[in-house]
């Protein structure tokens, strides 16, 4: 695990408990250990003791510092010194974090579990400054009660159940302002429960540049007129917009966490893309989460999974569809570690879905598992060897096999002449189950045009079958060549249409 310090050098002033400090927390969660130490630095009051903080710093050879707890940004950033340190601020002024949410935000609302959204707003909180004022008198215009819930003071309204419970059921959260910044901790509440919050472009004293800089190109709707509200609630109750702002924020975290690994020098390996589109099955998440569940088994590794979007053929499945992608999301929130959701609002397909997500990835090497396709869990997969392998330069393709041994029919496709121990040479691209190195994949979504819009095999297979074998060098997992099995067909697409006619290449 990660080394983390809570640093606070002032007599009386706790260094951690503090409820801006749930989100670090838990982007650090998990982390394996690092040269470098993390500090969590509560700022508010700390500031005229800054040359004491430098000195403690000290004592680690490499730093990465938080500050929190800082809303009016108070504490002289720029004056931190270390030989080796990097910095990341939470709101304040020159803040770039997120505030996040409380400490009992997602153990509640992981409790309470998925619940339909059975309600088109909710608001439960202080009306104690004058956009807040402006927001309270648009509400209490809109006459239902029940959505509308103000309170005496802070924390002073809903138990925590049921304010949970009655935000996990809005589809919208209006988010006025805190008392010093746009921020507050509803924003994140609501994101974490799957609502859209409807921020507000100034805080009470005016200022309007604060989204800008902490939430830079977010798909949130920002109101500088709460009359507005009425119209923006309205156009957020479509759940293909809430899905895209779900996925958004749960891809978010993921990215920060990321870019958190990089500044500590932790440095993984491969990363694992698992495509889903309509099926007949849907909304039940039962076959992606058999599949994801195979991969856990194996490796801890990050894994994206890229949703496609309905082809206009499908239309009819849409409303399942949307509602397995709000299921698939909470699950990516909630029960799933490591797992950032890529968003395709319109079809796209396997080879759309691939290029985009190859952007992200920044590992030597990835894995492809279709939905419908796990690994098997009762054999073992030497990943090390596997990875030993592909990094020595001798393969740039391993593929995991769906049957004991080859097909007569396919045996044409083997060579034997180029085996290696424990991998067995073809010129068989299949996309079923497989690691390749993440450079060699991009050249071969080269092969697609910029408007691909097709099956990745269907075009791979007759490249790879024509071309020179040392241009792919591509081998089957082979400790036995009579238990090649390492895969599994769960069949989702149940005999439904291919729609091969349709693909574009």
């Amino acid at each position: 695990m990660a080394t983390v310090k809570y640093l606070s050098v002032k007599e009386g002033t706790p260094a951690e408990g503090y409820w801006d400090q749930a989100f670090i927390a838990d982007l650090l969660d998990g982390l394996p250990d690092s040269e470098r130490t993390v500090v969590i630095i509560p700022g508010a009051y700390q500031a005229p003791y800054i040359n004491i903080i430098n000195d403690e710093l000290s004592q680690y050879p490499k730093v990465l510092v938080f500050i929190t707890s800082d809303e009016e940004g108070n504490f002289p950033v720029d004056q931190l010194s270390h030989p080796d340190m990097q910095v990341i601020t939470q709101y304040g002024a020159e803040g770039s974090m997120p505030l996040g949410y409380t400490p009992q935000t997602r153990p509640t609302l992981k409790k309470q579990g998925y619940i339909e959204k059975y309600q088109p707003y909710f608001y439960a909180g202080q009306i104690n400054h004058v956009r807040r004022e402006q927001m309270a008198e648009v509400l209490r215009n809109m006459g239902n009660t029940d959505l509308f819930r103000p309170s005496n003071g802070f924390a002073q309204g809903l138990g925590i159940n049921d304010y949970f419970w009655e935000l996990a059921g809005a589809r919208v959260v209006p988010c006025p302002p805190g008392n010093v910044t746009q921020d507050s901790f509803r924003v994140y509440e609501a994101l974490e429960a799957g609502c859209v919050p409807i921020l507000d472009r100034f805080s009470a004293q005016g200022n309007n540049d604060y989204w800008d800089r902490v939430l830079s190109g977010a798909p949130l709707p920002i109101i500088s007129d709460w009359k507005d509200f009425p119209q923006v609630m309205e156009r957020y109750q479509d759940p293909v917009l809430r899905n895209r702002i779900f996925a958004w924020w749960i891809g978010g975290k993921q990215e920060l966490r990321r870019v958190i690994k990089e500044l500590l020098n932790i440095n993984e390996v491969m990363s694992i893309v698992v495509p889903t589109s309509p099926i007949p099955s849907h909304p039940s998440t039962e076959i992606i989460e058999q599949t994801i569940k195979s991969i856990r088994h194996h490796t801890a590794m990050d894994i994206f999974i890229t949703i496609d979007g309905v082809r206009p053929e499908q239309e009819e499945m849409r409303a399942d569809y949307e509602e397995y992608v709000r299921r698939l999301l909470w699950k990516c929130n909630f029960e799933w570690e490591n797992v950032t959701p890529v968003l395709f609002e319109e079809h796209v397909h396997q080879s759309g879905m691939m290029k985009k997500v190859l952007e992200f990835i920044k590992t030597p090497l990835v894995m492809y598992v279709e939905h419908d396709t796990p690994l098997t869990t009762d054999r073992e997969i030497d990943w090390g060897e596997i990875v030993k392998f592909i990094l020595s330069g001798e393969a740039n393709v391993v593929r995991f096999h769906f049957e004991e041994v080859i097909p007569k029919e396919h045996e044409y496709l083997m060579l034997p002449e180029q085996d290696k121990p424990g991998y067995l040479a073809t010129k068989q691209w299949s996309q079923r189950p497989h690691v390749a190195r993440t450079n060699f994949y991009r050249s071969v979504m080269g092969l697609f045009s910029e408007k691909s819009n097709c099956f990745i095999e269907d075009l791979a297979y007759g490249n790879c079958v024509q071309d020179d074998w040392n241009n792919w060098k591509l081998f089957i997992y082979a400790p036995d060549k009579k238990q090649l099995k390492r895969s599994i067909n769960l069949d989702g697409r149940a005999g439904g249409r291919k729609f091969e006619k349709e693909q574009i290449w």
